[in-house]
């Protein structure tokens, strides 16, 4: 019980920071809990997806299990619902895997998957990726972000830029304006993905990323353009599922 109570008083603490807090910041907030104790408490919550770590600046944040635990309470359907059909429809056309990405922190979490034997295999659901600025999902994420906190997340990031910076805020507003992405292979030359933005609802707020990702070549020249729309109107289809259903 008193591990449950302490445990609480964490998330509680995290629930009201959007920035998440320190370590040092947390023992505070926990009548000062011994670091040992604490260091174990905040393990034992991350292993349970309750909370992350940012790699970049060590504080904790939410994590993903929270906020799939909140929807559940609240009766909401999780992305992973409302997304799973449109990501069905969109390997079923294009033959490729498909998946739906949303950020935390400064990595990326894969909510929703749909494979294909002979394609791409990614990694399991609820999984964390962190090279959120060498890949295509990732860039759609970034491409979102409101200006100060991408200058935040870029200054802090360990994760090597793809290009210089200001050419990669270049492609960032260029992939925000055009709503496509079509990475070639940046993080592994022979992978080739197609990413488009989700909102929640056509007025709402940014949600995620979905896309397909093919080995290169895997296509001819025709079958990959038709990829293109198909990837724009799973991103329209499963806006439009999230409207209603996903919080915001």
């Amino acid at each position: 019980m008193i591990g449950l109570r302490r445990g609480i008083a964490v998330l509680n603490v995290l629930a009201q920071r959007a920035d998440g807090g320190s370590f040092t910041e947390l023992q505070r907030a926990c009548s000062n809990l011994a670091p040992p104790t604490l260091s174990r408490l905040l393990k034992a919550l991350a292993s349970e997806r309750l909370i992350e770590k940012r790699a970049a600046d060590g504080r904790y944040v939410a994590g993903p299990e929270l906020f799939t635990l909140a929807r559940t309470v609240l009766g909401l359907a999780s992305a992973r619902d409302l997304v799973q059909p449109s990501l069905d429809r969109l390997a079923d056309l294009t033959g490729q895997s498909s998946a739906y990405f949303e950020r935390a922190a400064d990595a990326m979490v894969l909510v929703a998957k749909r494979e294909h034997a002979q394609s791409w295999n990614y990694l399991p659901v609820g999984g964390t990726h962190p090279k959120i600025t060498r890949n295509g999902f990732g860039q759609v994420l970034l491409a979102q972000m409101p200006a100060p906190k991408l200058a935040t997340l870029l200054d802090k990031t360990q994760e090597p830029l793809p290009t210089a910076r200001a050419a990669f805020l270049k492609r960032l507003a260029r992939i925000r304006k055009q709503g496509l992405f079509v990475e070639r292979g940046e993080a592994a030359r022979a992978l080739v993905r197609i990413v488009a933005p989700v909102f929640a609802g056509p007025q709402g707020p940014f949600a995620g990323a979905i896309g397909i990702t093919l080995l290169k070549g895997a296509l001819a020249k025709p079958e990959f353009a038709a990829c293109k729309p198909r990837v724009r109107e799973a991103a329209r289809d499963a806006t439009r599922r999230m409207e209603t259903k996903c919080p915001t």
